[in-house]
């Protein structure tokens, strides 16, 4: 089925054209990697090695902290990557 069927909907042809559910993807496996990234910084490496002290804080706060990273930061990546789809429309119609 074609996404320019007039039943759908305004807003979802809106949101297909600037691939937001692409975006949204991309997007989530980025927050997860950087929340990743600072859960093994400053929780893994102090426990796996000697020479970096050792957190005062339960690692199960810093899961918690690690879980609001991952969603702000897909948020923000999500906004940047439909911004610059935004962008590539508007000069893609621009230029006919």
């Amino acid at each position: 089925m074609p996404d320019d069927v007039p039943d759908r909907p305004p807003m979802v042809q809106f949101m297909r054209a600037l691939d937001v559910p692409r975006n949204a993807k991309i997007s989530a496996v980025a927050g997860v990697g950087f929340a990743a990234v600072l859960y093994g910084f400053f929780v893994v490496a102090p426990a796996v090695l000697s020479g970096v002290p050792a957190r005062g804080r339960s690692p199960l706060l810093y899961l918690a902290l690690a879980f609001v990273a991952a969603v702000t930061s897909a948020m923000l990546f999500v906004t940047v990557l439909t911004l610059v789809s935004a962008v590539r429309l508007a000069r893609e119609d621009g230029g006919e």
